[in-house]
């Protein structure tokens, strides 16, 4: 009796599951949001606020580092406030931010430039009914200068020669000048303030 083969059955492989993506765990971050001005003349008033985006967890805590010293300058429990520093100093400050919820820590930073004092002028001329006289004004602006620091003392160049014709002087703003000859002229002058900044300015004119 002849014998019959049997074929075997092909196996079939179950399909590789797909592995579920794992989600990155959500953390919290923070702003620094300056509220004023980041860049000024001392004393440099900032006012600060620190925005904390936490999406599933709250925000319970902030501390504070406004000049980069390491040292924490505030540490509360209160979180929506503005918070300020004064700064005295020139300088560059790096303002650091640590917020604390409950989905962990977050770290922020941004900087503050103080910028070191400073005044500018100008000369402006005002003719007269008299001949070759000229009535010199000047004007000035001052920077991170406050107070007694604002009494300043001018001296004068008429001629531009480089050899100052008054005194450095209290001056009221003004002076009158009476030239020996019509001509051009490069008047300078200069500005000291009592805590020992300086400002130089010229004009050219033409005296009739």
């Amino acid at each position: 009796k002849p014998t019959t083969k049997s074929t075997p059955t092909a196996k079939t492989s179950s399909p590789t599951p797909t592995p579920t993506p794992t989600q990155p765990p959500i953390k919290a971050s923070c702003e620094v949001v300056i509220k004023n001005s980041n860049t000024g003349w001392a004393p440099l008033w900032v006012q600060f606020f620190g925005k904390v985006n936490a999406p599933t967890g709250v925000p319970t805590s902030q501390k504070w580092d406004f000049d980069g010293d390491g040292k924490w300058d505030i540490e509360s429990n209160n979180i929506d406030t503005n918070v300020s520093n004064v700064y005295k100093n020139v300088g560059s400050y790096n303002v650091k931010l640590q917020t604390d919820s409950s989905i962990g820590e977050s770290t922020c930073t941004a900087t503050v430039t103080v910028k070191p004092a400073s005044m500018e002028c100008a000369v402006n001329v005002l003719t007269t009914s008299t001949p070759l006289q000229v009535n010199l004004v000047y004007s000035a602006s001052f920077h991170g200068i406050e107070g007694d620091d604002y009494l300043t003392k001018v001296q004068w160049d008429y001629t531009g020669d480089g050899s100052w014709d008054t005194p450095f002087d209290i001056s009221s703003g003004n002076v009158n000048y009476t030239y020996p000859q019509a001509g051009n002229y490069n008047v300078k002058m200069q500005l000291e303030s009592k805590q020992g900044l300086k400002a130089d300015c010229s004009k050219n004119i033409t005296v009739n």
